[in-house]
């Protein structure tokens, strides 16, 4: 008896239509990449978040701390006087700015391009003030006991931070 060598005609048919089925099912996956990194950023944004308010708690009783996104990306910073009329700085370059986390592309917070918002928490952990404006501008604080609502990236991902505190995903 003789040894087979190759494929038949059956075989070779099945393992394309196989592959076929699998490049079909993985690359709607694949195209929507940008979706992923937007769930990415929003995960480090609400991390930020919880870190800003841990930081707030632990600074002593005028001190605050602001989380801030850009369409460029988000930093944080700490304030020793969260007074009214105090400014946030608009750039990240700040030697008051901590660790910054640029985007790969324009994230169009609250669905506009040149845009800032600020989240201010004070030493209990709750919203002193919700800040909004352009990205190139300080931002002055002005208190307000208002929830804080950001939305950013192209599916328009967005966190609800609550008066008193509460943070999450809408």
């Amino acid at each position: 008896m003789r040894a087979s060598r190759g494929f038949t005609l059956v075989e070779l048919i099945t393992v394309m239509i196989l592959i076929g089925i699998v490049a079909v099912s993985i690359a709607p996956k694949l195209g929507d990449l940008k979706g992923d990194q937007d769930v990415v950023y929003l995960n480090e944004f609400e991390a930020r978040l919880r870190l800003v308010q841990e930081i707030a708690m632990n600074s002593s009783g005028s001190g605050c701390a602001v989380a801030v996104i850009s369409n460029s990306g988000f930093w944080h910073q700490e304030l020793s006087d969260c007074a009214d009329g105090r400014t946030v700085p608009a750039s990240s370059s700040s030697s008051a700015h901590l660790k910054e986390t640029v985007f790969d592309s324009a994230m169009n917070v609250d669905g506009k391009s040149n845009r800032r918002r600020a989240v201010i928490f004070d030493h209990l952990g709750s919203v002193r003030a919700c800040l909004d404006g352009s990205a190139t501008a300080d931002l002055t604080i002005k208190t307000s006991s208002q929830d804080c609502s950001i939305s950013f990236g192209s599916r328009g991902a967005s966190i609800k931070v609550g008066v008193h505190g509460h943070i999450q995903r809408q």
